[in-house]
């Protein structure tokens, strides 16, 4: 026979119909301070990584309202304002658990896509997965001048991609990057 769980005791009755209430009404500053406070851990000039968690979520969520909601767009909005229509809510520290506000900025879609390949987080080249071909493979085909078909069977991928190698509209940046000895 299982023993019954124990209920959680407050101080007060009151304390837990006011954190019931707070937690209804998501706008009350109660409310944003006890989920901060019991989610976080956190240095003084560090992240705040929310500790909350799920394993295999790109981001962490939140249910307020009965809606799930992106905890550090919550956050955002707690804390800074209103975010406008169109922008996302990016972090300046690239880590996806951090709610620190002073870490998060809007911007658009491509916005975010230039932070992150400016910081040199993108999965291009051989570091991404799908990548039959590493960099130096890239610069012996360009150098080679053998026909595109003689090509492609050494290197098992299609005439189409030599073309595409040689012309420069596949790695591109990748390859200037390893030619100016950058790598």
């Amino acid at each position: 026979m299982r023993k019954p769980r124990p209920e959680i005791k407050y101080q007060r009755k009151s304390d837990a119909a006011k954190l019931r209430e707070a937690k209804r009404n998501a706008t009350n500053p109660t409310w944003k301070i006890w989920t901060i406070n019991t989610n976080i851990s956190c240095d003084e000039n560090s992240c705040w990584e929310w500790q909350r968690m799920e394993k295999n979520k790109r981001y962490a969520r939140l249910r307020v309202s009965g809606k799930d909601r992106l905890v550090h767009r919550l956050v955002y909005e707690w804390f800074i304002g209103a975010i406008p229509d169109g922008l996302c809510v990016c972090h300046h520290c690239d880590n996806k658990k951090c709610v620190r506000p002073s870490h998060l900025f809007t911007g658009t879609v491509q916005d975010n896509n230039m932070d992150r390949c400016n910081k040199g987080r993108s999965a291009n080249g051989s570091r991404n997965g799908n990548a039959k071909l590493n960099e130096l493979q890239v610069q012996l085909i360009r150098q080679d001048n053998r026909p595109y078909r003689d090509i492609a069977n050494s290197y098992g991928i299609t005439r189409a991609m030599i073309s595409h190698i040689r012309c420069g509209k596949f790695w591109r940046k990748d390859l200037a990057s390893t030619e100016n000895g950058v790598s």
